[in-house]
């Protein structure tokens, strides 16, 4: 079953180098993939692993801003997906004068690197880092 795994796992990384085709990192591909509710352990540590660092364009709609004078973090909601207290995504920015104009309720798009996710009660939030307001 390893065997059969790690090949799989490498029949796709060797498919994306040979086409040049990048994985789909749309909210939806990504939450679902990280979901421990549809997935195994080891396929939810092995796609992290594949797209960990990688930059994305996501929306969605703000639930909360928190901050001081040099950051604030902001938290998303896609509610295409399950939330956790309302929120799937969190974010840390450096522009203060964007996010201290952001309003609760708006949508917003956002680039930002897949730094970490954490499986909750009601499903899983991504955490991205070094992220700008668009």
């Amino acid at each position: 079953m390893k065997k059969t795994m790690l090949a799989a796992v490498l029949m796709f990384a060797g498919w994306i180098a040979a086409t040049g085709a990048a994985p789909d990192l749309g909210f939806n591909h990504v939450y679902d993939n990280l979901s421990a509710r549809n997935n195994t352990t080891l396929h939810v540590k092995e796609y992290w692993k594949e797209i960990k660092g990688t930059e994305v364009t996501w929306a969605g709609e703000a639930v909360d801003v928190d901050g001081g004078s040099s950051k604030a973090k902001i938290y998303v909601a896609d509610k295409s997906r399950p939330t956790y207290k309302g929120y799937n995504i969190i974010f840390v920015t450096h522009d203060i004068p964007k996010a201290a104009n952001v309003k609760k309720g708006q949508k917003i798009r956002f680039k930002g690197i897949l730094k970490d996710y954490d499986q909750k009660d009601a499903g899983v939030v991504i955490e991205l880092s070094e992220t700008n307001i668009l």
